[in-house]
């Protein structure tokens, strides 16, 4: 029998409120319609795109495409205020929606957009449960240890921030991971360790999944004559058992058909039948075309060993329905990735383009900047050398001033220390003279006597 990766379930961590949407039901338009109306009378950029995010978080699921026209709104508000968180919610529910849409590539990009500004605004939580999300991706592209790589990153986070419903989540993951890569004895350990906190947080639906996780686990792994059945089917009824306390009808689907395949290899097929037939009935009332698939195939191995060929082939060709379903599916979804690969590489190469032409642009601004810059810079150098050569001048002309200015000061002296010995000199010849005339007779007197 073959091993179905859906009868495992991977518990996928949301940025933002997502538990709108899954829970909403009929109610879902009523909730959009009282948002349109606060969003009506919403002032602020802020607020606006919060309400946005909120009608998005209805849609997401059903109407992905309305849901992307109506992010891409919100996160251009978020970009016109400066809404980090909003701009980091929107780049999430645009991954999301986009990577259904088979954009792989695109909505990596995103997320890894959407860590970036949760990393500025430090907001730890977000990014932890942003690279859970990545780790699905991975999951999803077969790439395994990639994805536990991611939900170990996550993991480190979570618990650094005690979020205990978020740790076991991971743990979760992690056993499911292991799983896949057929390391059972880590995977065991794993899916243990998200059962312990989720029994301490009496979350009912955690402890279903993991319960009905660590059951798959010992089915698929069992060998002849071990007890491993007998610990699968524990599991599982345990699990079922959580399962109808919370009426988590998804759950239920996986686990009696869990159940089926264990009694198959029991041999108990009317009691496998029972089952089987349980889950396809849910199955089908939720529409869920994998579940379907399954129960189907496992019924249509029941009626053959019981000999019944109509209802073996009524399962077989429902079978074959569900299975061509799927592929179609699968082959829209591929043609839809491969039609999206398109556009993003396309407007991947137009923005390419464009930012080369944008840095040639900016390349010859920045030479001319350069230019006006060195320019600039001359025309300074000059001015400062200039007004330096005049200031020189100036200090050599005052100097020059001064010197002559005490040149003159000492001429000025001599000259007056002149004036004054040369009247002193005066001074004293007419003392001088004054003593002389004193002392012998006028040249009157000389000549009267000498006529006598």
């Amino acid at each position: 029998m073959t091993k179905s990766i859906y009868s495992y379930l991977f518990l996928l961590l949301f940025y933002g409120s997502f538990s709108i949407a899954q829970n909403a039901g009929d109610n879902t338009y009523k909730i959009i319609d009282s948002l349109k109306l606060q969003l009506k009378t919403a002032k602020h950029d802020t607020t606006k795109a919060n309400y946005l995010i909120k009608i998005v978080e209805t849609l997401y699921l059903k109407n992905p495409d309305t849901a992307l026209i109506v992010i891409a709104e919100a996160e251009k508000l978020s970009q016109k205020s400066n809404y980090k968180k909003g701009i980091a919610t929107s780049y999430n529910f645009i991954a999301y929606i986009i990577n259904q849409k088979g954009n792989i590539k695109g909505a990596l990009a995103y997320y890894l957009k959407s860590i970036q500004i949760m990393n500025a605004i430090g907001d730890k939580g977000g990014m932890a449960l942003t690279l859970n999300n990545m780790a699905g991706i991975y999951k999803n592209q077969g790439d395994i240890k990639k994805a536990i790589d991611y939900v170990k990153k996550s993991l480190k986070i979570q618990i650094d921030q005690g979020r205990k419903v978020n740790i076991a989540r991971s743990f979760n993951n992690l056993g499911f991971l292991n799983g896949q890569i057929g390391d059972n004895e880590k995977a065991v350990v794993y899916f243990q360790k998200a059962l312990d906190i989720f029994y301490e947080l009496k979350d009912k639906q955690g402890a279903a999944t993991t319960l009905n996780n660590i059951g798959k686990i010992y089915s698929d792994n069992f060998k002849k004559n071990d007890s491993s059945l007998s610990v699968a089917m524990n599991n599982f009824k345990k699990s079922l058992i959580l399962a109808k306390e919370i009426d988590d009808q998804k759950i239920i689907a996986y686990v009696l058909k869990n159940m089926g395949d264990v009694l198959i290899k029991q041999n108990n097929y009317v009691e496998a039948e029972k089952q089987l037939s349980q889950s396809l009935i849910i199955a089908q009332k939720l529409g869920y075309p994998e579940s379907i698939k399954g129960a189907a195939g496992a019924l249509k191995d029941v009626y053959k060993k019981q000999n019944k060929p109509a209802q073996a082939l009524q399962m077989y060709e429902l079978y074959l329905q569900m299975r061509d379903s799927l592929n179609n599916g699968e082959t829209r979804k591929a043609a839809l990735k491969t039609q999206f690969q398109y556009e993003y590489d396309k407007k991947e190469a137009v923005l390419k383009e464009q930012q080369e032409k944008e840095r040639a642009v900016a390349k010859e601004k920045n030479q001319a900047q350069k230019v006006i810059i060195w320019a600039v810079i001359s025309g300074l150098i000059l001015v400062l050398a200039f007004l330096a050569f005049v200031f020189k001048r100036l200090q050599i002309t005052r100097k020059q001033k001064r010197i002559i200015e005490k040149q003159k000061q000492e001429v000025e002296e001599q000259k007056s220390l002149v004036e004054e010995k040369q009247l002193e000199i005066l001074d004293s010849i007419r003392y001088a003279k004054r003593i002389q005339q004193s002392l012998l007779p006028t040249e009157k007197y000389i000549t009267r006597n000498l006529k006598t």
